[in-house]
């Protein structure tokens, strides 16, 4: 099948053109602030990588879609409340679905990645921001108004998981810890100094308690790790803190892998959600 897939994020939109899986051409676009420029940026872009046998676009955005109506979208503030299946619909003239980011990474890994193995997986995104998509029975559950998979938004005693386990939030542990010197968390992860090793430590403890509570909750096969975070080469050791805080049988059944699909895992589930 030949489908379009879109990925919408705060500063750039990345449109491909997806056949089997397979991104056979790309175009990106800035992302302007206002929504119908938005959706005619989309258009544009669409028509440069367009071919007549595509069958619709399928479209990634953050935060969740109810109805065709964007919800809570931190990095796309003018986009709350507005209809923004509708209005991609009207600017391509073609069948377009919408649907959260994390949940098109998760389909795409889901179906062609690290998680194709497995009927009960959840992908979870640990870049910029925090977000999950849950696969049940092999299926993509978004809950009663698409909200399902926020799992960033969990309260704890101080903050939410992303505030405490995304890139910027390991960065600002790694800042209190008194470190310095790394710009980024791969470098927090190899640097020599006493902040970046106590930094580690209570990320990994952090992440433990994270992902032991999704496998407490879901009972998954298979958890995908994607994002920046996820590239970090520290998953023995997160396994093992996983396990500390898991049902020991839930944990035995349950796989924690770094992605399979490049970047673009996103725009690849978008177009795949595409029927």
């Amino acid at each position: 099948m030949n489908s379009i897939g879109v990925d919408v994020g705060g500063t750039k939109i990345l449109v491909c053109r997806v056949e089997d899986g397979k991104i056979v051409a790309s175009e990106t676009r800035p992302t302007p602030q206002d929504p119908k420029d938005t959706a005619e940026a989309i258009a544009d872009a669409v028509c440069a990588v367009w071919s007549d046998d595509v069958v619709g676009v399928g479209v990634g955005l953050p935060g969740y879609i109810h109805e065709g109506i964007l919800h809570q979208a931190p990095n796309l503030p003018l986009f709350e409340g507005e209809p923004i299946e509708e209005l991609i619909r009207r600017a391509c003239g073609v069948d377009v679905v919408c649907e959260n980011d994390a949940n098109c990474f998760a389909v795409a890994e889901h179906t062609l990645g690290a998680g194709r193995e497995f009927n009960h997986m959840i992908g979870v995104i640990l870049g910029t921001g925090v977000g999950a998509g849950i696969i049940l029975n092999g299926k993509l559950y978004t809950g009663a108004i698409g909200g399902a998979g926020e799992v960033g938004d969990i309260h704890l005693l101080e903050g939410t998981w992303e505030d405490n386990v995304s890139g910027p939030g390991i960065m600002r542990a790694y800042q209190r810890f008194g470190g310095g010197n790394a710009t980024h968390p791969g470098e927090v992860w190899t640097s020599n100094e006493e902040s970046a090793h106590k930094t580690r430590e209570h990320v990994l403890d952090l992440l433990g308690r994270f992902l032991a509570s999704l496998i407490n909750v879901f009972n998954p096969e298979c958890i995908v790790l994607g994002g920046s975070v996820a590239k970090i080469p520290f998953y023995d050791e997160l396994r093992a803190h996983v396990k500390k805080y898991c049902s020991e049988v839930a944990f035995s059944s349950c796989k924690i892998v770094q992605h399979e699909i490049s970047a673009e895992a996103g725009v690849i589930g978008a177009a795949m959600l595409v029927k």
